[in-house]
């Protein structure tokens, strides 16, 4: 593919040209002052992803998509590898370099192909769950959800363990682990946010291992604290501090209801 020339021309505020170039790649913008034009030609990424489309998708073997994709999406699909290929202003490049660079990363590209097709397509196909939740890196964390619920749909259980290290290795908050689908995925709400099922206290109590934790606060706490405790019936648990008698501000925080036996055992210590 021959590399066009691009030139600057100048002019007076009494001339008015239309400056025009053709390329595979660019657009000219012209800006006319009282006194000269400039002209500025960048690269298109969508007209580059429409001419090389076929080239890049076979080069990452992702010609499988077209089966579930039409032109437009495919198009959309490339634009989106080339804009972490081709470097922001440049103005020329050549076609076998940015397919070798975008060879020689191969499983980036295909990651950042899947950030589209999990754009583009709501409910992915069984036939593409491999690829991306092998490829989809932190790109697939918004979804996860989603797709755990399609990996189960298509008895693809084996998938679902990389899930769930993607989900721990990239999410900040630090939930509880639900009892049902093995992600650390429990809110406070004790509803799990990958599998949607939802606990109650008396699990939640099996899974921090309560009855030690609650031995341990009772001998923390002084008089006052016990018979405030008395009247809240209620304490909190997050990862970093185990139980409290308060919320601590920027933590998860699962409350917990005391049950009657809890409340005995309250009793017991103060008297």
């Amino acid at each position: 593919m021959s590399r066009r020339r691009y030139y600057r021309r100048r002019k007076t505020s009494n001339t008015s040209s239309t400056s025009t170039s053709t390329s595979l790649t660019s657009y000219t913008n012209t800006t006319t002052t009282t006194t000269y034009a400039t002209t500025t030609k960048t690269l298109n990424i969508d007209s580059l992803a429409k001419s090389w489309f076929d080239d890049i998708l076979k080069t990452l073997d992702l010609e499988v998509i077209k089966k579930y994709f039409n032109e437009r999406e495919q198009q959309e699909i490339v634009a989106t590898i080339l804009e972490h290929f081709i470097p922001e202003g440049v103005r020329y490049v050549r076609k076998d370099q940015i397919i070798d660079r975008i060879s020689r990363a191969r499983e980036y590209a295909i990651s950042y192909a899947i950030q589209k097709i999990l754009e583009l397509k709501d409910e992915p196909p069984p036939e593409l769950l491999e690829l991306i939740i092998y490829y989809g890196r932190q790109y697939l964390v918004p979804y996860i959800p989603k797709l755990y619920q399609l990996c189960k749909k298509a008895q693809k259980d084996d998938l679902i363990p990389i899930l769930q290290s993607i989900w721990e290795m990239h999410i900040v908050q630090q939930y509880l682990p639900c009892p049902y689908c093995g992600f650390k995925a429990l809110t406070p709400s004790l509803e799990c946010i990958v599998c949607g099922k939802s606990i109650d206290d008396k699990i939640l109590k099996e899974i921090i291992g309560f009855d030690l934790l609650f031995s341990e606060f009772l001998e923390r706490c002084s008089e006052a604290e016990l018979k405030a405790l008395l009247d809240l019936g209620i304490v909190f648990f997050n990862s970093k501090e185990g139980l409290t008698l308060k919320p601590v501000p920027g933590d998860l925080n699962y409350p917990i209801y005391l049950d009657s036996k809890d409340m005995s055992r309250i009793r017991k210590k103060l008297s």
